[in-house]
């Protein structure tokens, strides 16, 4: 709204004051509704800011929730590498066993040494279906994690709109 120069009739002895009475009611309610136009735009940039910040720490939330996922992920291939080795180990400590106990061992305790070898195949299988378990439970972190770093690409993205639209109505303020 643009205030212009008001013009009065010049009577005797200076202006109207009827005219400057008019004009000068006319240019407060000009002022009085900038100010409450005012106001109004600061309280939206104020509450522009809040969500800013707590568009931000959803950020950081996120960004922390990223790295322990990460971190998990590291953890989860690390103990199933280990639970991996260590099923291997044991495989072949028992197969060792049985081989060297079979070839001790002559006729009736023969058949023995077959239900250990048996027994400890049945162990190994045991132990690779838990390896394939924890292999689909690391799989099923790397989505989670996925899908989370989109949310935060989504939620950084949202973020420079928000600031974008602060940055205008600021350069709107300035003008």
């Amino acid at each position: 709204m643009n205030i212009e120069e008001p013009t009065f009739k010049k009577v005797m002895r200076g202006y109207d004051i009827e005219e400057v009475k008019q004009s000068w009611a006319e240019m407060s309610q000009i002022i009085a509704n900038q100010n409450a136009t005012n106001v109004e735009l600061k309280l939206q940039i104020n509450s522009l800011k809040e969500q800013n910040a707590e568009w931000e720490n959803r950020v950081n939330d996120y960004i922390k929730m990223e790295t322990d996922l990460r971190d998990a992920v590291i953890s989860s291939q690390r103990i199933a590498k280990q639970a991996q080795e260590t099923a291997e180990q044991k495989a072949e400590e028992i197969l060792a066993t049985a081989q060297a106990e079979a070839d001790s061992i002559l006729n009736g305790i023969q058949e023995e040494a077959l239900k250990r070898e048996e027994d400890s195949i049945r162990h190994l299988e045991e132990n690779q279906a838990k390896l394939a378990d924890l292999e689909n439970q690391i799989f099923e972190l790397i989505s989670i994690h996925n899908k989370q770093k989109q949310k935060v690409e989504k939620t950084s993205a949202l973020l420079k709109t928000i600031q974008n639209s602060l940055q205008e109505l600021l350069d709107l303020d300035e003008e």
